[in-house]
């Protein structure tokens, strides 16, 4: 999916991957943060219409909006025709965007957690491959 299509746990939805840069940067100076009318999906179900709160970086409220009061002084991000999904954890990653963790770098792991973030993924396991000696 695009990224205008996604929003992930960390509340933010943007456009471009600039504007979700500057969403994250804004989100953590504000303690509440309500995302309403997205599909949610949780491990147990869809929720149509749904609103997600979170307070202080960790969510508070899951549910139909009709059943969660939304404090007054939380952010607002309408997820209408959007998905509320958490996080993606990949368990089983070699690279991307042209990097390896072959590389052995911080420079290469830092650019491949940028690009698994950009994409909806909030934790991978480098995972290394068997290699001959000589290609080390």
């Amino acid at each position: 999916m695009r990224a205008e299509s996604i929003i992930n746990h960390n509340g933010v939805i943007g456009n471009t991957t600039e504007e979700i840069h500057k969403g994250l940067e804004m989100r953590d100076r504000v303690n509440k943060t309500c995302i309403l009318n997205g599909t949610v999906i949780t491990p147990y179900q869809m929720i149509k219409n749904g609103t997600v709160i979170f307070e202080d970086g960790k969510i508070t409220a899951v549910g139909r909006r009709v059943h969660i009061e939304v404090p007054t002084e939380a952010r607002i991000i309408d997820a209408s025709r959007k998905i509320v999904t958490p996080g993606f954890i990949d368990i089983h990653i070699h690279g991307g965007k042209g990097r390896s963790v072959l590389d052995a770098s911080a420079e290469a792991v830092n650019e491949l957690a940028k690009f698994e973030a950009d994409h909806g993924t909030t934790a991978f396991l480098p995972t290394q491959s068997r290699h001959p000696k000589k290609s080390f």
